[in-house]
């Protein structure tokens, strides 16, 4: 048997057969590759680099505070991990600012986040600095800032509100306070058609704003006064005003609307009555809107009622609903012409039920 060929074991027959020199260099070759393989599973592998944030996340308070005052606080931070430390989307909260909007920082160094407030409200101040970071442990940092905020010049009332029967008088003195109160100068115009009149008081220990309210007409109006301070900041000051009006006319139901996927839901009754003497209704009419008004005496004493129906053939083909405006003229001497709104809500043309 010739030397020059060499063929793989089948079995261990098949072995035993083979020259001496044929199964010394199959041994030597697997010993190459379980030595090979043995070396690459030993292969050290290189540490994974991570950043570690160090940062106190305790609350700042800047304490006592004036309103308008600048605020500054910083905050040191640290990067105690194997890699570089990333901060993204920095930011503030309200009324403050940081100048920072992305910042890197190398293992073993440290860096400072600044940030500045100016509140213009007054009062208990909160904002916060945030920011993410590539920490895995903490992506996410909050930091809030506090303050208590003393006003420069503010009023004792956030809205001035009246109530007051049709006829009467009701004033209200509004007084204001703060670190300038004693070198403000009031000044304030009186709305158009508000039925307010305005005065500074003169002499009283704060600055005072007289505000008197007439009792007519009936309803409910609302603005705002503008009040200037004689100082440059705040330069002026803004007060809500509300001022209800009652009457001594009475309906219900006070917002009538129509169902018109109802059955009978294009005829509405409103009850009207008054707490004068020999009330009586003098006339209803239809000033706006596809409807139909008449009226009659109701069942109780002093009291009319008043029918709305729904005009449907005036109504807008398609339509999804009618708007109106009823008017009731009677002898209260609070509100002798009354203007009612109707609503009526579904297709006019379409229900067949009516």
């Amino acid at each position: 048997m010739g030397h020059d060929y060499l063929r793989h074991p089948q079995s261990i027959e098949d072995a035993e057969i083979l020259p001496v020199t044929s199964r010394a260099a199959c041994l030597s070759a697997a010993l190459v590759l379980t030595f090979s393989a043995s070396c690459r599973r030993a292969a050290p592998r290189a540490p994974a680099l991570a950043a570690h944030l160090q940062l106190a996340q305790a609350p700042h308070d800047f304490g006592a505070a004036l309103q308008y005052d600048e605020l500054s606080a910083t905050f040191p931070l640290e990067n105690r991990g194997t890699g570089p430390l990333e901060l993204t989307s920095i930011e503030a909260g309200h009324e403050c600012q940081t100048p920072l909007t992305t910042l890197r920082v190398m293992p073993g160094m440290g860096a400072k986040l600044e940030v500045r407030c100016q509140p213009v409200h007054y009062g208990t101040f909160i904002s916060t600095l945030s920011f993410h970071s590539n920490d895995a442990q903490q992506p996410n940092v909050l930091l809030e800032l506090h303050a208590a905020v003393t006003p420069l010049l503010a009023s004792d009332q956030p809205l001035v509100a009246f109530e007051l029967p049709f006829g009467a008088q009701q004033t209200e003195d509004v007084l204001f306070h703060g670190a300038r109160a004693a070198s403000a100068q009031l000044r304030a115009e009186t709305p158009a058609d508000s039925g307010l009149s305005l005065e500074t008081v003169a002499g009283a220990s704060q600055p005072t704003l007289r505000i008197r309210a007439q009792g007519k007409p009936v309803g409910t109006r609302t603005g705002m006064l503008r009040v200037t301070t004689g100082l440059d900041r705040p330069s002026e000051i803004l007060l809500p005003w509300s001022c209800r009006v009652l009457g001594t006319l009475s309906i219900a139901p006070t917002n009538p609307y129509f169902d018109l996927l109802a059955p009978g839901g294009n005829h509405v009754n409103i009850d009207v009555w008054s707490s004068d003497s020999n009330f009586r209704v003098r006339s209803v009419r239809v000033v706006e809107g596809p409807f139909n008004a008449s009226f009659s005496r109701g069942d109780a004493r002093g009291h009319y009622r008043v029918s709305v129906t729904l005009d449907a053939p005036r109504a807008a083909t398609g339509a999804r609903g009618s708007l109106g405006k009823l008017q009731i003229q009677s002898s209260d001497h609070s509100e002798p012409q009354k203007e009612v709104e109707l609503f009526a809500f579904g297709s006019a043309n379409a229900d067949a039920r009516q």
